[in-house]
């Protein structure tokens, strides 16, 4: 509430409902509380002492009404949770009129609620603060998706988040022998609904984008935190090409809601060595089609170049 009212405000209806979360919420609250403990001491469910200004349960108590008890307790602690995972990714300096929809804040509780591991609170807590810093962005068919994840399948997501190219396709991860990801693992992803299908051996293949740098044309690939780029006379042969693997609707609004923005370290060798090894000449397999890759670090948000350009020489 301090940092911003309508936060505080988004946070109240998350744990309280509409009607609490207007300015009389607390005291709406407090009084429903006492009648619910009037009505269990005089039913002798609980018990009230007067020394210690405490109440206790009753040990005869009916079974099925402590167990209630105690499975609201563990969700809402789930919630409290996810809520407070939330709080270091919300932009606060952002305080305009627009906020979450009603269903959405009512599906993201209902689901946070069940979300016991540790990971998974994160990541949804970090589906939270994107919606209240962008509203209206993350769809309720996405927080199904998200909701059937499990904590492997999260895990095998962020691991190829690095590898997915223009926000919309996961490199082909394969080179000789060497495999950034085990078919277990991109067999989990396409069951998951994060890619739209998984067959050994049966791949999309694209050219680079198009575009101008500096009145100069380039062919290039971006991932979240680098471009890499041919210019158009060092092409020796055909335009330079990526094999990929396209993501699903959902697995795009998860990686550019959440995973875009984390600036994991890439391994530019291993992911150059890739790209050299799907555009070989078919004739020569040692000869390569263009001269050399240009690459920088790379702001997906801004779509602009944020460091100096480098060069990787190909022999």
């Amino acid at each position: 509430m301090e940092k911003s009212a309508r936060v505080g405000e988004i946070v109240s209806y998350l744990l309280f409902g509409n009607k609490l979360a207007k300015s009389e919420r607390m005291k709406i609250l407090s009084d429903a509380q006492n009648e619910v403990d009037k009505k269990n001491i005089l039913s002798g469910k609980i018990t009230y002492d007067l020394n210690t200004n405490h109440l206790s349960l009753n040990p005869e108590r009916n079974l099925i009404e402590v167990v209630a008890e105690t499975i609201k307790t563990d969700e809402t602690i789930n919630i409290l949770k996810c809520i407070e995972n939330s709080l270091k990714y919300i932009n606060y300096k952002v305080d305009a009129d627009d906020k979450p929809s009603e269903d959405f804040l009512n599906k993201w509780r209902n689901e946070a609620k069940l979300i016991a591991d540790e990971t998974l609170k994160d990541i949804w807590g970090r589906i939270l603060a994107e919606e209240i810093n962008n509203p209206n962005t993350l769809s309720l068919r996405t927080l199904d998706q998200i909701r059937n994840l499990s904590k492997f399948e999260a895990e095998c997501f962020d691991k190829l988040s690095t590898f997915i190219l223009y926000g919309d396709c996961i490199l082909n991860p394969e080179k000789d022998s060497d495999k950034l990801f085990s078919k277990e693992e991109l067999i989990c992803l396409r069951d998951a609904g994060l890619i739209t299908h998984y067959t050994p051996r049966i791949y999309t293949s694209s050219n680079w984008k198009q575009k101008k740098l500096k009145n100069k044309k380039i062919y290039y690939i971006t991932n979240s935190t680098h471009m890499f780029f041919i210019y158009e006379k060092d092409v020796i042969e055909e335009v330079p090409y990526i094999i990929t693997w396209p993501l699903t609707q959902a697995a795009k609004a998860i990686y550019s809601s959440i995973l875009i923005k984390e600036n994991k370290p890439l391994d530019i060798d291993h992911l150059i060595s890739i790209i050299l090894e799907q555009n070989k000449s078919p004739f020569e397999s040692k000869q390569n089609k263009f001269k050399k890759i240009y690459y920088s670090n790379w702001d997906p948000i801004k779509k602009e170049i944020t460091s100096e350009i480098k060069v990787y020489s190909i022999k």
